[in-house]
């Protein structure tokens, strides 16, 4: 069995778990779905000859004004991935979406580990799109990322980095 058969059987039975239909496309490569009540869509990804399974969810377009400070938020969501429950926040150039994106290998998966894998990452994707979402709303946004903001980010990371 290969890893994309592998991990089609088990999304057999995560679906049922969910209560959300979780198959592969024609090519047996790629699984959209949306959360129950999300706006967002969620892609599974297995790609030929890889050994990992790729679960990433576009959250939005990257804002024309104020990009330094955005990208600067968007870092300290990444850093020791605590604010993202260890996904990583990016940017995809050629669509202009900022995605958050997670990779795990297959060959350790079972069927409860896709299931917590999946619940786990729209939980936290649902979360970091709210952040981002208020920090574009927020006054911060619009002065730069201020002491009170950095603190903050600190305070929630409760990891120091020493240089």
């Amino acid at each position: 069995m290969d890893h994309r058969e592998r991990v089609n059987l088990l999304l057999e039975g995560v679906s049922k778990r969910l209560g959300i239909g979780l198959k592969f496309d024609g090519e047996g490569s790629t699984c959209r779905f949306r959360d129950n009540g999300s706006q967002r869509h969620y892609i599974l990804e297995v790609l030929e000859n890889h050994d990992m399974l790729y679960i990433y969810c576009p959250l939005m377009e990257l804002p024309c004004e104020g990009r330094e400070t955005f990208f600067q938020f968007l870092l300290s969501l990444n850093l020791h991935g605590l604010l993202t429950q260890h996904a990583f926040v990016g940017l995809d150039e050629v669509k202009n979406l900022i995605v958050m994106s997670y990779s795990f290998p297959i060959e350790l998966l079972d069927e409860s580990l896709l299931f917590n894998l999946i619940v786990h990452f729209t939980s936290s994707a649902e979360k970091v799109y709210r952040m981002l979402d208020n920090f574009l709303k927020s006054n911060s946004f619009a002065k730069g990322i201020g002491a009170s903001r950095r603190h903050d980010l600190a305070k929630a990371s409760r990891l120091r980095v020493r240089i």
